[in-house]
């Protein structure tokens, strides 16, 4: 897990070539897709209705010729008042992950003050460098997690877990 408060300033969303949409229950229909990626035992259609439903929640898709190539939520930590989670974060390759992660954070003005937290996993060495372009740092790490790994789960696509996922991997 990486915890710290966003560098926002050397980052620049216009270099990004990513297209941004907000997550909405209009859009989970093809969000819920994407998702069988991750979750092929099974859909997650309420986790992800209540995860939209929630007035402390923020979330983007990322979009490529109108398919989904990242997903990312930024909403209140429940268990620390200091900083907001980002999680879940998925994303294609480390620039998606990069262009949703800065969107987010954008998406709040007290993210300075407050920090945020990504619960990235050890076996995806990009989540270190995107951690690293945000000035994060590393509070423990997932890995141990994963000494039995599902060949079939992307783990280089993802960026950062919601605490239901590690229960679901």
């Amino acid at each position: 897990m990486f915890k710290g408060y966003p560098d926002l300033e050397n980052m620049d969303e216009s270099q990004s070539h990513v297209i941004l949409e907000e997550l909405t229950l209009s859009n989970l229909p093809q969000l819920l897709e994407y998702d069988k990626e991750f979750y092929p035992h099974g859909t997650r259609k309420q986790f992800w209705e209540r995860t939209v439903g929630r007035k402390d929640y923020t979330g983007f898709l990322a979009k490529k010729k109108n398919a989904i190539i990242g997903v990312g939520v930024l909403q209140s930590n429940r268990t620390e008042t200091v900083e907001y989670r980002i999680a879940p974060l998925y994303a294609n390759n480390l620039d998606v992950a990069r262009a949703l992660l800065h969107k987010l954070c954008l998406s709040r003005k007290d993210i300075g003050s407050k920090g945020i937290k990504l619960e990235g996993i050890g076996p995806n060495n990009n989540v270190l460098s995107l951690a690293t372009d945000f000035r994060l740092k590393m509070v423990y790490q997932w890995e141990r997690l994963y000494t039995r790994h599902d060949e079939s789960l992307p783990i280089a696509k993802l960026y950062s877990l919601a605490s239901l996922d590690i229960f679901v991997i």
